[in-house]
């Protein structure tokens, strides 16, 4: 792992000694400067993208952020090999030259087409008007343009009617994570229907439409969900034994008791989580949730509304400060009552 980390490093050093000695040709400068631009532009777009950042597990990229610096770096050097060979084309047209030139074109063209669909992005999700984002949904989908259906399927002035359509279309693309690098501007990469399931407009029918996703993520969102309806949570259940469906459901204060009764709490900590501060979980699973060997399920017992009185009593001599002090606090609001 400290290989990878300082292999980069290594190698810039490497390379700028190699730039000093020969700083005197000029293909060199070029290949250096193209180098040292897009692998600070790779740097700071990725440095970006972790601070904005949903996940908490993002402030990680950070250790790999010279691995990414690093591919950049040596397109960056190519790219200003081919700029300093087009740059010359005025001086003697060789086929080497224009095949530069055109090379360069391309990829001034691809960063005006990317850079396009990033503005739209932000278009896309500032829009106001819900006919026009209807309009912009059915030509997203039809280019199966995932970047920017994301951000219509955000946009909290979507109507239910055009996220009921993005949630009915047969494109398993957009059950699945986004992978282009132009994601890095969205704070997030996730699907574009779970973006549906998240957004507030969205109905009980374009819930039912997505029950059928074979994504254990976008059922796992399904399963927590409070509009969801108990026949369609009980379908997910049946159809997957995910461990992204269980975390869903054992958070959902609407899941039927005798669901929650199903999860193995015994097995996975973060079920137990879900359940002990889920005021929908039955009291006998609280009781046993009380003796669980993690303090921050027993703690969350403790937060629960629901938790009996004489499992409070039971919680406030916990040996952990913080749930017996969580369980006092729940017992004294209760006695005040």
């Amino acid at each position: 792992m400290l290989i990878l980390f300082f292999l980069p490093f290594g190698a810039l050093v490497v390379a700028l000694l190699l730039a000093r000695a020969y700083w005197r040709s000029a293909p060199v400068r070029w290949i250096t400067a193209g180098a040292l631009m897009l692998s600070a532009a790779v740097g700071a777009g990725v440095l970006w993208s972790i601070f904005r950042s949903t996940s908490s597990a993002a402030a990680i990229g950070i250790l790999f952020l010279p691995l990414w610096m690093m591919p950049g770096g040596v397109i960056g050097g190519v790219l200003g090999l081919v700029a300093y060979q087009a740059a010359r084309l005025r001086e003697q047209v060789t086929p080497l030259r224009v095949l530069c030139a055109l090379a360069l074109a391309c990829v001034a063209a691809y960063a005006a087409v990317a850079g396009w669909r990033v503005g739209q992005f932000y278009a896309d999700q500032r829009m106001e008007d819900a006919a026009v984002l209807e309009r912009r949904a059915r030509e997203e989908l039809a280019r199966h343009d995932y970047f920017l259906l994301s951000a219509i399927a955000r946009n909290p002035h979507t109507d239910a009617r055009t996220l009921l359509e993005i949630a009915r279309d047969p494109d398993p693309g957009l059950h699945m994570k986004r992978s282009e690098w132009i994601n890095m501007v969205d704070r997030d990469s996730l699907a574009v229907v779970r973006k549906v399931i998240r957004n507030p407009n969205s109905n009980v029918d374009a819930l039912v439409a997505l029950s059928g996703s074979t994504n254990d993520y976008v059922l796992g969102d399904l399963a927590q969900d409070r509009r969801t309806p108990e026949p369609v949570l009980r379908q997910i259940t049946a159809r997957s034994q995910s461990y992204l469906v269980h975390w869903g459901l054992a958070a959902n204060a609407n899941a039927p008791p005798d669901l929650l009764e199903k999860l193995p709490r015994g097995k996975d900590l973060y079920v137990a989580m879900g359940l002990a501060y889920n005021e929908a979980t039955p009291p006998e699973i609280l009781r046993e949730l009380a003796s669980h060997s993690d303090p921050l399920v027993r703690e969350r017992v403790a937060l629960n509304k629901n938790t009996e009185m004489e499992v409070l009593e039971q919680l406030m001599r916990d040996g952990n400060e913080v749930v017996a002090r969580r369980a006092a606090t729940q017992f004294g609001s209760r006695k005040v009552r």
